[in-house]
Protein backbone atom coordinates (compact mmCIF):
# COMPACT_ATOMS: atom_id res chain seq x y z
CA UNK A 1 0.00 0.00 0.00
CA UNK A 2 1.42 3.14 -0.60
CA UNK A 3 1.97 6.05 1.92
CA UNK A 4 -1.05 7.86 0.59
CA UNK A 5 -3.48 5.29 0.42
CA UNK A 6 -2.38 3.98 4.30
CA UNK A 7 -2.62 7.90 5.30
CA UNK A 8 -5.69 7.93 3.88
CA UNK A 9 -7.28 5.20 4.96
CA UNK A 10 -6.50 6.54 8.42
CA UNK A 11 -8.03 9.37 8.40
CA UNK A 12 -11.39 7.59 6.76
CA UNK A 13 -11.65 6.02 10.16
CA UNK A 14 -11.73 9.85 11.99
CA UNK A 15 -14.58 11.75 13.12
CA UNK A 16 -15.45 14.83 11.47
CA UNK A 17 -14.13 16.83 14.01
CA UNK A 18 -10.40 15.18 13.73
CA UNK A 19 -10.75 15.38 10.10
CA UNK A 20 -11.11 18.92 10.62
CA UNK A 21 -7.79 19.11 12.71
CA UNK A 22 -6.31 17.03 10.60
CA UNK A 23 -6.64 19.61 7.76
CA UNK A 24 -5.93 22.31 9.94
CA UNK A 25 -3.13 20.85 11.01
CA UNK A 26 -1.32 19.97 7.27
CA UNK A 27 -2.06 23.17 6.10
CA UNK A 28 -0.30 25.09 9.45
CA UNK A 29 2.25 22.54 9.31
CA UNK A 30 3.08 23.50 5.04
CA UNK A 31 3.01 26.87 6.21
CA UNK A 32 5.14 26.81 8.94
CA UNK A 33 1.95 29.12 10.82
CA UNK A 34 1.09 29.00 14.36
CA UNK A 35 2.44 26.51 16.57
CA UNK A 36 -0.34 26.18 18.81
CA UNK A 37 -2.49 25.24 16.50
CA UNK A 38 -0.48 21.79 16.39
CA UNK A 39 -0.60 21.96 20.31
CA UNK A 40 -4.46 22.01 20.05
CA UNK A 41 -5.18 18.98 18.23
CA UNK A 42 -5.88 15.66 19.15
CA UNK A 43 -3.22 12.47 20.43
CA UNK A 44 -5.32 10.57 17.23
CA UNK A 45 -4.47 13.38 14.64
CA UNK A 46 -0.62 13.73 15.80
CA UNK A 47 -0.40 10.61 15.70
CA UNK A 48 -1.42 9.49 12.23
CA UNK A 49 0.00 13.00 10.42
CA UNK A 50 3.51 13.34 12.24
CA UNK A 51 4.85 10.19 10.72
CA UNK A 52 3.24 10.65 7.50
CA UNK A 53 5.08 14.04 7.41
CA UNK A 54 8.18 12.86 8.65
CA UNK A 55 8.25 9.73 5.96
CA UNK A 56 7.39 12.15 2.98
CA UNK A 57 10.64 14.45 4.54
CA UNK A 58 12.81 11.85 4.17
CA UNK A 59 11.47 10.77 0.81
CA UNK A 60 12.05 14.01 -0.44
CA UNK A 61 15.57 14.39 1.24
CA UNK A 62 16.63 11.02 -0.91
CA UNK A 63 15.46 12.01 -3.54
CA UNK A 64 17.39 15.16 -3.64
CA UNK A 65 20.67 13.65 -2.35
CA UNK A 66 19.86 11.39 -5.83
CA UNK A 67 20.26 14.14 -8.06
CA UNK A 68 23.18 15.46 -6.95
CA UNK A 69 22.15 17.60 -4.31
CA UNK A 70 23.75 18.66 -1.01
CA UNK A 71 25.23 15.55 1.12
CA UNK A 72 22.41 14.61 3.78
CA UNK A 73 23.75 13.86 7.24
CA UNK A 74 22.33 10.59 8.91
CA UNK A 75 21.01 11.22 12.89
Amino acid sequence: MSQIDDFMSKIIEMSETEKEETILFLATALACGDPHVVKSVSKKVTYVVMPFLMEIMLKTLEKEEMKGGEKVESI
